[in-house]
């Protein structure tokens, strides 16, 4: 039987008697892009922080190819390739936007003999690869945005 890429199942989380998310169900297949709308306050920022492993649901199932991860950490969850962006932009200041992504390239499911390699590769996905020795600081908020995009892809 083949499982979809990711399926939340009837997700609940409440904060006190606030129901943030209630009954959420998404399916998506392996090479389907889906995204997220909704006005502020409706529970965007919550589902990624329950999918990710940042915070624990009340009620329902998350599954990555068919397994749960509602009782993994968030750091385990990055070792399966589950990464996100925050709102806002960190990265790490005094180093370079070349350093920042090989930072990210650190995990436990990658080959440490083509980092450097696949942080450049990284980088020119994301249109960033002729700024890589510049300090991460003098990015444009622009250019921040897709420098935590390809630390995400790093993982």
């Amino acid at each position: 039987m083949t499982h979809a890429l990711l399926e939340v199942k009837h997700l609940d989380k409440h904060f006190g008697g606030l129901h943030v998310l209630k009954d959420i169900n998404i399916t998506v297949q392996e090479g389907e892009i889906v995204g997220i709308l909704g006005p502020n306050g409706a529970g965007k920022t919550t589902l990624f922080n329950l999918l990710t492993g940042f915070i624990p649901a009340d009620e329902g199932q998350v599954l990555l190819r068919g397994k749960s991860l509602l009782e993994m950490r968030s750091n385990a969850i990055v070792g399966l390739g589950v990464a996100r962006t925050f709102q806002l932009c960190r990265p790490f200041v005094g180093l370079t936007v070349l350093e920042n992504v090989l930072v990210g390239s650190l995990g436990p499911r990658v080959k440490t003999d083509d980092i450097g390699a696949r942080a450049m590769h990284l980088l020119d996905q994301v249109g960033l690869a002729g700024k890589a020795h510049t300090a991460s600081e003098l990015l444009s908020y622009g250019d921040l945005r897709r420098l935590e995009i390809a630390r995400a892809l790093a993982t």
